[in-house]
């Protein structure tokens, strides 16, 4: 592990067992499977899988790349907005109400838009299995 660090790799390490704590907490980032895993390894971990199933990680990845791609752009709309508001209040008059509407609009906006990762076109990499109703993952055609 320490390798691929010094590479600026990296790592994450899925582990249960006491003997996995120091390389979990070595890692970018430890997972820890819920169920069977030692207390050790659940208080190291930066994520827990309740069950024996490591087959939602990728899902979970491919989810989390899209969230922050999500905050990075809604962390642009309110800057846009506030930017936009400062000008409009410098360079001509900016009527109270408005800006309060603003000010106060551009967060109702940006929590609007990150509802869109409860959407079920947000999880690109995993369907629900009809008789299990378990998470398959299945790979996007290119």
């Amino acid at each position: 592990m320490r390798e691929l660090e010094a590479r600026s790799a990296k790592v994450m390490l899925v582990g249960d067992g006491v003997n996995d704590a120091p390389a979990m907490a070595a890692a970018t980032v430890g997972v820890a499977m819920g169920r069977a895993g030692s207390d050790l390894a659940l208080d190291t971990a930066d994520v827990v899988i309740t069950r024996d199933d490591l087959s939602p990680i990728p899902a979970v990845i491919a989810l989390s790349r899209h969230a922050r791609g999500l905050v990075i752009a809604n962390l642009m709309i309110a800057a846009a907005f506030i930017t936009h508001l400062v000008a409009w209040d410098l360079i001509g008059h900016l009527p109270l109400p408005l800006g309060v509407a603003g000010h106060e609009g551009s967060p109702i906006i940006v929590g609007l838009d990150g509802l869109r990762l409860l959407r079920d076109a947000a999880w690109p990499f995993a369907q629900p299995v009809e008789a299990t109703g378990r998470m398959a993952l299945r790979r996007l055609a290119s």
